[in-house]
């Protein structure tokens, strides 16, 4: 045991000089990274108008399943590459890239209750990112009242949009850093004791 105390305190210093250096290159590379920003809003969707059937329709259920499921089909909708490009043009902003992929992960729609979509959309400046959410709603409503048109009669719905708000995540460039020394320090000691080890390994053999 005393000897590997006494390659530890002999390699301490060189561990130390790699964890910071590692530490320094996460801190430059992290601290590079622009933040990104989302705008929030949500859809709250509702049925507008209702022909009155002649028979019985259980208090309405048909109606509120038929609410649940364009509810899903919107939150669908509003992720789908050609109306995020619509959303682009619609803003007047250049599209990023062309790989459909890519283009889908810009905009996160998700039905979180029956008549209710949370929406984000991401951005790297703030009003980038609030043009192609005001664009999205633009293009969403004409693509509603295009549905209602040529949708069922009887059944029309709305999609009112809620107050948009943005925020900003960025890295925490302290932490990144601070991992990056822990995980070399923690493995540069480790890579010691194993040397070690095996240098022992090697002289009971001998």
């Amino acid at each position: 045991m005393p000897e590997y105390w006494m390659e530890i305190r002999k390699q301490l210093p060189v561990v130390l000089i790699a964890a910071f250096v590692a530490g320094a290159v996460a801190y430059a590379l992290s601290a590079r990274i622009e933040p990104v920003y989302e705008v929030h809003f949500s859809y709250i969707v509702s049925l507008t108008e209702r022909e009155e059937p002649g028979e019985y329709t259980f208090d309405g259920f048909y109606a509120l399943q038929a609410t649940d499921l364009f509810t899903a089909t919107v939150a669908k909708w509003a992720q789908t590459p050609e109306v995020i490009v619509a959303a682009f043009n619609e803003a007047g902003i250049p599209l990023p890239t062309t790989e459909p992929h890519q283009v889908s992960r810009i905009v996160r729609a998700d039905k979180t209750a029956p008549q209710l979509i949370q929406v984000s959309v991401r951005g790297k400046q703030e009003d980038t990112a609030m043009a192609l959410a005001e664009g999205l709603q633009s293009v969403m409503e004409r693509n509603i009242e295009r549905y209602d048109e040529e949708g069922i009669p009887a059944l029309q719905f709305r999609a009112t949009a809620t107050d948009a708000w943005v925020g900003r995540t960025a890295v925490s460039v302290p932490i990144i850093s601070s991992a990056a020394f822990l995980i070399v320090a923690f493995l540069g000691l480790n890579l010691v004791v194993l040397l070690v080890a095996m240098r022992a390994v090697d002289t009971v053999k001998r």
